[in-house]
């Protein structure tokens, strides 16, 4: 399995050489192309990219923005997300319901509900090959029984909107928002998950002293048991 991170910037108007485009994630297994999430820089750019489908985790623009104009393949997302997407032009539309796994190819997808928005609820993804397992959640506020939905991953795709404050709210039922790095360290530090990388970067580690915060994201995962990286724009990880 080969994981490509093509754009790592959140919603944000801070951006960097690091960090330019919205989050989009390609995953290769085998003959098997499945890009996840597509925000709005991505629009007109998608075909380059030649996904055989395309996973949507919600519907906030960072997100979605560059399906605009269509797909040239399957999109998946939940019912709720389609319902905030339905003037999006996309010909092959399929719905993905949280805890029941879905075959792409050489890949397994299940969706697992998150906290992050009442207006754009969003799901993280356990994508598994034969041998290996990811979870992407690049947009959570809570992840409910960590344990159990990272139970056996090898890397855990988090949010990297904040280091060390949690950008939180409260909701109708429970927190909205966006966990801290630290916190999501914590995650995978109890569920056993040895290895963490950070997407959807939000200002702290995009803009001046992002070198000096990622040592300390680092310092601090190493801590905790997960060897941690931030993800930039380009970044190839593959899981032998």
């Amino acid at each position: 399995m080969r994981l490509t991170f093509l754009g790592t910037r959140a919603l944000t108007e801070t951006s960097s050489h690091r960090h330019h485009f919205n989050s989009a994630l390609l995953i290769l297994e085998g003959k098997t192309r499945v890009l996840v999430d597509c925000g709005s820089d991505w629009l007109g750019r998608i075909k380059a990219i030649d996904p055989q489908t395309i996973l949507i985790t919600h519907a906030h623009s960072d997100h979605t923005g560059g399906l605009a104009e269509d797909a040239p393949c399957p999109v998946f997302a939940t019912a709720k997300t389609w319902r905030s997407l339905q003037d999006y032009p996309i010909r092959e539309k399929h719905i993905i319901l949280p805890k029941i796994p879905i075959q792409i190819g050489d890949l397994t997808v299940e969706a697992v509900h998150l906290h992050h928005s009442e207006r754009a609820p969003s799901v993280g993804c356990r994508i598994s090959s034969a041998a290996r397992s990811v979870f992407y959640s690049s947009d959570v506020a809570l992840l409910p029984d960590p344990q159990k939905s990272l139970r056996n991953v090898q890397i855990y795709i988090g949010d990297g909107s904040s280091y060390r404050v949690p950008l939180l709210r409260s909701g109708e039922d429970g927190p909205l928002g966006h966990a801290s790095v630290a916190t999501q360290l914590e995650w995978c530090a109890n569920a056993k998950v040895t290895r963490a990388v950070f997407t959807h970067c939000g200002e702290e580690l995009i803009g001046d002293q992002a070198s000096a915060f990622e040592e300390e994201i680092q310092v601090l995962g190493e801590k905790l048991g997960v060897e941690t990286l931030i993800a930039w724009d380009g970044m190839e990880l593959k899981l032998d």
